[in-house]
């Protein structure tokens, strides 16, 4: 039988929230968790606690760090760029979690992506139907939520792709706010993503267009995992702690 003190070490045990780190070990490639400086002040290096060292910093227009709340892009110009790594590539497998605070939700805005016109591995969109995660090329094979974001709301979107598998609804699965969506989809999921050499940006598409207005409070991208179905519940329980 378990002692009293054994049981209360694993009630606290079970109680912790799990962090990137710990969920995905090795196949985790970047976890944004907070930006450096006062609060108020422009950011300058936003860390990336994957021990990568795939840190984002300002590119041209600072977003600004606000203590307790995120990082605020301003919907005109704001943006972080995360350089292209090998950490970072995809090509079969890929997980991306990112919890948001959207002022304004019309019109397309990026949070996160890994694509430009005419080059692109991935990105999420949110517009006037709802969040998309395009695979490849934007515009022509996606997976989309209806009316997933509200202005002033913070939400968490977890995106999980398995090239592997067979079928739209198997290769690209999406989670809003630790549910399990049915999304549409447009197009075929492709079983393989394109290595580009694009850079990960977060607040903007990749050139320079279609600017994220509103909060970014974490990102977190894992590659190569086996995407279980636990892994993708504690990282949403880790987003629901920012």
């Amino acid at each position: 039988m378990m002692s009293a003190s054994l049981m209360s070490c694993a009630r606290k045990r079970a109680a912790a929230a799990p962090d990137p780190l710990s969920i995905f070990g090795s196949t985790l490639g970047l976890w944004l968790t907070h930006a450096t400086g006062v609060s108020g002040s422009p950011v300058s290096t936003w860390a990336d606690q994957s021990g990568k060292g795939n840190d984002a910093t300002e590119a041209t227009n600072q977003p600004t760090y606000t203590s307790g709340t995120g990082v605020i892009f301003d919907g005109s110009n704001d943006r972080l760029e995360v350089a292209d790594a090998a950490t970072l590539d995809a090509t079969t497998t890929l997980i991306v979690g990112i919890c948001v605070n959207p002022d304004v939700t019309t019109s397309n805005r990026v949070p996160i992506c890994k694509s430009q016109t005419g080059s692109g591995t991935w990105s999420m969109q949110s517009n006037t139907t709802g969040m998309r995660w395009h695979a490849g090329t934007p515009g022509s094979n996606f997976g989309e939520i209806a009316s997933a974001l509200s202005a002033g709301v913070t939400s968490r979107i977890i995106v999980r792709y398995d090239g592997g598998l067979s079928g739209n609804s198997n290769r690209l699965r999406m989670y809003l706010n630790g549910s399990l969506q049915s999304p549409s989809y447009t197009g075929t999921i492709p079983a393989t993503l394109t290595a580009d050499s694009n850079s990960v940006w977060l607040g903007m598409y990749g050139n320079a267009a279609q600017f994220w207005d509103g909060v970014i409070k974490g990102a977190v991208i894992a590659i190569g995992h086996s995407t279980a179905d636990q892994d993708i519940t504690d990282l949403d329980t880790y987003l629901s702690t920012l």
